[in-house]
């Protein structure tokens, strides 16, 4: 009857202090017993000790990457399988607001487009890359890509949204656009000038000096004109 109670005694710091190594106290240690429970309490011990290292290992990598994402200038956003926003980093989080951790996708970005890529991505596998629009103080565009992860990260992430913002490259495009409009109406002019002098001097004012000294004078304007035009 004592040797049964001393087990049971033993068994219970057993358990105390795996109950303590869960918490994450790799420092304990299970003392008292011996013989083969002594040689399982001090296994449980040493595999505690390895696991708490390999937790250190994931922290230390997981905020390695935190500082990278945070590093980066567009907004990307974490989502996991049931939708909800598990981690943005900082320019998403200056885009949407760092209350939005830990909301429903829908809630913060009411985008359908957004919404059925990421649900295609988590039921079908499929990424998607796309544009959309987003309202503030000055509306930008940004090219979105959602991405499924192949497997769920340890912060649960599943999918991946990644939004590049547009608004200045559209915006260049758009002057360059302009600029070359309005040069080309610009340079359409003078040319269609000096094409009719050149047709009449070579035609009816054939011979007339003084309409060819006039005609002249007015292509060399429109020359110097297209000239500034291109400078």
């Amino acid at each position: 009857a004592a040797m049964v109670t001393l087990h049971f005694i033993h068994l219970g710091r057993i358990n105390q202090a795996i109950r303590r190594l869960e918490a994450e106290d790799p420092e304990t240690a299970i003392v008292g017993p011996t013989g083969q429970l002594g040689e399982i309490a001090r296994g449980v011990s040493r595999h505690a000790r390895w696991l708490a290292r390999q937790r250190a290992a994931l922290r230390l990598g997981l905020t390695t990457i935190e500082r990278v994402l945070n590093g980066l200038p567009d907004p990307i956003i974490r989502i996991d399988e049931k939708t909800r926003i598990v981690g943005m980093n900082r320019p998403a989080e200056l885009l949407f607001g760092k209350g939005s951790i830990g909301r429903d996708l829908v809630r913060v970005m009411r985008k359908p487009e957004v919404t059925e890529a990421v649900d295609a991505a988590l039921g079908q596998g499929r990424d998607s890359i796309f544009e959309i629009s987003v309202s503030g103080q000055v509306e930008r565009v940004y090219s979105t890509r959602v991405v499924r992860l192949k497997e769920v990260g340890p912060d649960e992430t599943a999918v991946i949204i990644l939004l590049q913002d547009l608004t200045r490259i559209q915006l260049a495009e758009r002057m360059r656009g302009d600029f070359v409009a309005n040069a080309s109406h610009e340079l359409r002019t003078p040319l269609a000038t000096l094409l009719g002098f050149i047709e009449t001097i070579r035609g009816p004012a054939r011979g007339d000096q003084q309409a060819t000294d006039h005609f002249l004078e007015i292509m060399q304007e429109q020359t110097e004109r297209m000239g500034r035009l291109v400078e």
